[in-house]
């Protein structure tokens, strides 16, 4: 099983320094109003707003040799929360 929270704290940080470094400013994990009214915490949006990221961590196959067809369903379901908001640049990072 996925260590959750090291995942939350060490990965996902990883990623916003690195999208720091390219983008040039900091990023931070925030909950952002979606174009439908609703809202939904994104792992990284830029300190201007103008780029926002969702991290998805998934190690391929189950244990069982299996497709891992919950974790293709969250990242569907990012795709479609990262079309909801009004943001020049969106991104689905996937980690390993």
């Amino acid at each position: 099983m996925a260590n959750t929270l090291y995942l939350k704290r060490v990965v996902e940080e990883v990623v916003r320094q690195q999208l720091a470094q390219q983008f040039g400013m900091p990023f931070e994990s925030r909950v952002l109003t979606l174009v439908t009214g609703g809202t939904h915490e994104f792992d990284a949006v830029s300190a201007d707003g103008k780029v926002v990221a969702s991290i998805k961590s998934a190690s391929g196959k189950t244990s069982s040799g299996q497709l891992p067809s919950g974790k293709i369903r969250a990242a569907e379901a990012e795709l479609y929360y990262l079309t909801l908001i009004d943001a020049p640049t969106r991104l689905l990072v996937l980690t390993n």
